[in-house]
């Protein structure tokens, strides 16, 4: 019976367009190009042509209190090798987060993996330092003060239009993507910076999703229905989101959610294919629970 009523409510949240709070970051992943990797709590599209991710997905909200380790290395993750240390060695670039490592302080292991040069761009100091940080201080705010746990993140290198070559062919793009998503009510909002410094007002900066789209050939919730699709994706509307919240990042109103609720089920279907679903603290999904 538990069962029937779990199929149930998923036919019925399909059947109206809406993602339900129990899905898992897979469901909510751009479509992919090169190789997916998938770290703790964010996962990447790995593109060995420019040395550097497409996207990073991850869930905001969810915040420790581990301190940063600055432990930059290779990603063994990626097949053809990522970005090295010594493609970023005298290049004038900081090695700039997509995921920031704020993001990712929920233990060491997450501290850790934020520091993963797949993770990693070449981004001019005053821009990385500057604008770029306080995109990512405002996202933290937003997640702070949203009552939803199922707000998403996605960002990324526009890799259309590039502005060089550092190292062994790592790309520097001219300018980056973020995109905040609260799935809960299907609203969204996105931006795109050029890799500058800047004191710009980040209102400047916002588009919609397609409009993004457009601009970085990247088709994002792709997995969503065509009516959440277009909800999410076609407007952006600047008097939803609150552009001075308190309280700040450093004042997070909401508590850490456990690591499994971002992790894949471990077990594998009768096809022998990973299962998707989201899983519990044991590691496994409701189907698929040991006991």
């Amino acid at each position: 019976m538990k069962i029937l009523n779990i199929i149930l409510l998923s036919v019925i949240f399909s059947w109206f367009g809406y993602q339900s709070a129990g899905q898992s970051l897979e469901d909510y992943y751009p479509k992919a190009t090169g190789q997916i990797v998938r770290h703790a709590y964010f996962a990447l599209d790995y593109n060995e042509a420019h040395e550097q991710a497409n996207w990073v997905i991850y869930f905001a909200g969810n915040f420790g209190n581990t301190s940063r380790n600055d432990q930059f290395r290779e990603d063994p993750e990626v097949k053809t090798g990522s970005a090295t240390l010594e493609d970023y060695k005298g290049s004038g670039y900081d090695r700039g987060h997509l995921a920031p490592a704020a993001d990712m302080n929920f233990n060491t292991e997450s501290m850790s993996e934020s520091f993963y040069l797949s993770n990693m761009s070449p981004q001019i100091p005053s821009f990385n330092r500057g604008i770029w940080k306080s995109l990512e201080e405002l996202l933290r705010d937003w997640s702070a003060i949203n009552p939803s746990d199922w707000d998403v993140i996605v960002t990324g290198p526009v890799l259309t239009k590039p502005c060089g070559v550092i190292g062994n062919h790592v790309t520097v793009p001219c300018s980056y993507y973020k995109i905040y998503a609260d799935m809960e009510s299907l609203r969204s909002i996105a931006f795109i910076l050029p890799n500058e410094g800047s004191e710009t007002d980040l209102k400047n900066f916002t588009v919609s999703i397609d409009s993004l789209e457009a601009a970085t050939g990247i088709d994002f919730f792709h997995l969503l229905s065509n009516s959440a699709q277009n909800k999410l994706e076609s407007t952006v509307a600047l008097e939803e989101w609150n552009w001075n919240p308190q309280p700040k990042s450093q004042e997070r109103t909401k508590e850490p959610l456990p690591q499994a609720n971002t992790q894949q089920c471990k077990a594998f279907t009768q096809s022998g294919k990973r299962c998707s679903r989201k899983a519990t603290p044991s590691g496994y999904c409701w189907q698929h629970e040991k006991h």
